[in-house]
Parts: structure tokens; C-alpha cells; sequence
């Protein structure tokens, strides 16, 4: 047996998480930057925490609440400027994974006479900023992981670097910000967190100490998110949510995503469809593609959803149970997209962690099954 196991970050969980890491906070610096999108970090209660956490302890502070679903390099740049010309000591992620990833990603920025399109290729001359997240989300476990998810808007596509200087020096989960959540938003998130916990489990990266932790989390999933919708103020059924996508960053954190996330990208770019979503709807043809190499854990799976012999078909009806079907997409895509989706899919990094020999030829078929 050997495996690696590297998590640097501080969590803090529970309903006074922002509170309890005040003394941490107070060791960055005297200057913060806070990103966050324009409306949820208001509503729930996250920004005026961590807003009166910075008051009481005299660190400074400025607000970019400009981060949109799916954030492009535009954005990253201008936080990344933000932050230099303010002069922050550290950056603070308030929100789902869209703010977590973009202040991890202007973190770099700020730091490093770098484009945005250089985070993928580019060694760091300088350390980056420290990153704390406030999730207010229960799906992309970004507060746990070193990955930031771009979108380069010019070129249609989207896909995550990797440096472990932007793990979240801390994050504080309270599960009491999700509370908010709308019924789509619970279920996107839900599943995303869900396809990292089944991804992890079945990377080539997978280690034993992965494995009981992503199906922990699968648990979780299974027996929270329906519950959660039925009673969406039910703090404790939150708390089962936002702790098992924890649960799942730290997976992928050491184990990657296999090749579902590189093949929901392009649906999100070209489709709009949210990436939780998206993963949903390819997840059991992806497991039925790499079936051949990981028998007995696509089994293990198919137990989890209360099927036997590898029977996929307890997952698809969980997933579709919420309302999660390609049926509505069939007559947008064409062939021509399908071939389009397949050849970006084929190049992503995703496909090193997948197990099994994976042609742009098995991509195509599973997205033809799932779109015609």
C-alpha cells in the first residue's frame, strides 16, 4: 500500500466557523480583499460576518462582488489588479466555487507579473496571496482543494489549474449559509459534489484512505440531498450536505477528476447548462464506459443506489429523480457540436486520471447516447 495525504487547510465548521477563525484571520495581514458574486453573500448572511469579524479585529477591507457563474479571465484579471493596487495581504473567496476559484486565482495575480492564460503553463516567481473561502454552497468543495475552475469566454472553453500555493489557508463552513438555497441551485450543487465523490473514487489516483471518504460522501449525498428538498430549511440535513462536499474536495484534492468533468465542460460553455448539471447527465455513461477497468468498484457504486451486479440503474433514476435529462438539449445539439464536444474532451488533463484506454471515439459514443 502507499498513498500521499497533504491537506493544509484550517476548517473551521459550524454555525460560528467565521467567528472562531477570527485569531487566524487577524495573522494574514491588516488588509483583505473580498470577493463575491453581486447577491447571495448579501442575502445569507456570509458577507456581514465576515464583515464584522474584519471591523472588530482592524483589518481593512474592500468588496469585489462582481463574480459571474462560470468565471472568465476577465474577472480573475480585475481582481487580481484589485488586490495589487489596494495592497491586500490576503484574499477572502465568499460564495460558491465561482468566487472560492477566482480568488485563488487573483491571488496569483497579484502577485505575479503573469496573463491569466499563464496559470496553466508558468512556473510562479512569487508566492500568491493567502486565500481564505467562505462556501455558501454544498457542491464544489473548493474550500478544501488547490484547483481553480476558468472559463476563457473567447474560445468557448472552461477547464481548472492546479497549485497547491492556493489551497485556502482557511475555510469556514457554515452550513447555515445554504439555507437560502433555491431547489435548482441545491440539486446542481448536490450532484457536483456527488460526481467528485464517484470520480475520486474511481481515479487512477485513488488510495485507500480516498476510497472510504468517497463513499462516505456518496452516502451522504444519497441520503441527504432528497431530504433537503423536501425540507429545505432543515439545518441539520444542510449541515449532512455541505460537510459530504467537503468530504469530496478533500478526494479530489488528491486524486483529480477523471474524464466526466472534462466532458460536462463544453455543455456548460456551449449549452449553459450548470456544471453540477451537466455532470449529472453524462455520469452513468462515463461509468458504463470505464466499466471494463473498474468492475468491482462501479459495483460498489451501484450498491450505494441499492442495485446489484454493477446495475447502474438506481443511480440514473437518483439523478433523474431530479429532474436531471438530456431530453430538453436533443434538438439544440447537433452531430457537429457532438464532434466539437468530443475533440475538446479528448485533450483535457481529466483523461490522465481516468482509468482504462479512453479514445475521442468512446467520448463521442457516450455523448451520441446521451444527446440523440
Amino acid at each position: 500500500m502507499e498513498f500521499k495525504f497533504f491537506l493544509p487547510t484550517r476548517v473551521f465548521f459550524g454555525n460560528d466557523a467565521v467567528s472562531k477563525s477570527a485569531e487566524y484571520l487577524k495573522q494574514l495581514g491588516k488588509r483583505c480583499l473580498l470577493v463575491t458574486g453581486r447577491f447571495s453573500s448579501k442575502r445569507n448572511g456570509s458577507l456581514d460576518d465576515i464583515t464584522d469579524v474584519l471591523k472588530k479585529n482592524n483589518i481593512a477591507y474592500e468588496i469585489y462582488d462582481e463574480v459571474e457563474e462560470n468565471p472568465s479571465f476577465e474577472t480573475v484579471e480585475t481582481i487580481g489588479k484589485k488586490a495589487k493596487e489596494m495592497g491586500a495581504d490576503f484574499l477572502i473567496g465568499i460564495g460558491g466555487g465561482s468566487a472560492m476559484d477566482s480568488a485563488k486565482a487573483g491571488a496569483i495575480l497579484a502577485m505575479n507579473d503573469i496573463d491569466v492564460a499563464d496559470l496553466w503553463t508558468k512556473n510562479l516567481v512569487n508566492k500568491p496571496l493567502s486565500v481564505c473561502a467562505v462556501p455558501t454552497t454544498s457542491g464544489t468543495g473548493s474550500e478544501v482543494t488547490q484547483y481553480s475552475v476558468l472559463t476563457n469566454r473567447k474560445k468557448k472553453s472552461k477547464r481548472g489549474f492546479a497549485n497547491e500555493q492556493i489551497f485556502p489557508v482557511i475555510s469556514c463552513l457554515n452550513p447555515g449559509y445554504t439555507l437560502t438555497m433555491n431547489d435548482f441551485l441545491t440539486i446542481n450543487t448536490g450532484i457536483d459534489a456527488l460526481s467528485h465523490a464517484v470520480e475520486g473514487y474511481l481515479s487512477k489516483r485513488a488510495s485507500p484512505l480516498m476510497d472510504k471518504i468517497a463513499l462516505k460522501a456518496i452516502g451522504l449525498i444519497r441520503d441527504h440531498l432528497p431530504l433537503v428538498l423536501q425540507n429545505p430549511k432543515a439545518l441539520e440535513k444542510r449541515s449532512q450536505m455541505m460537510y459530504a462536499s467537503m468530504l469530496a474536495g478533500i478526494v479530489i484534492a488528491h486524486t483529480g477528476t477523471i474524464i466526466l468533468h472534462g466532458m460536462g465542460y463544453p455543455l456548460t460553455t456551449y449549452l449553459s447548462i450548470p456544471h453540477g448539471r451537466a455532470n449529472g447527465m453524462l455520469m452513468c455513461g462515463v461509468l458504463e464506459m470505464i466499466r471494463p477497468s473498474r468492475k468491482e468498484k462501479v459495483a460498489r457504486i451501484a450498491e450505494c443506489f441499492g442495485k446489484e451486479n454493477g446495475d447502474l440503474g438506481g443511480l440514473e433514476a437518483f439523478i433523474k429523480g431530479f429532474g436531471i435529462d438530456t431530453m430538453e438539449y436533443r434538438k439544440k445539439v447537433t452531430k457537429k457540436m457532438l464532434e466539437e464536444f468530443a475533440d475538446f474532451a479528448s485533450k483535457t488533463s481529466n483523461i490522465r486520471n481516468t482509468p482504462g484506454v479512453i479514445t475521442e471515439k468512446n467520448i463521442r459514443d457516450v455523448y451520441l447516447e446521451e444527446f440523440t
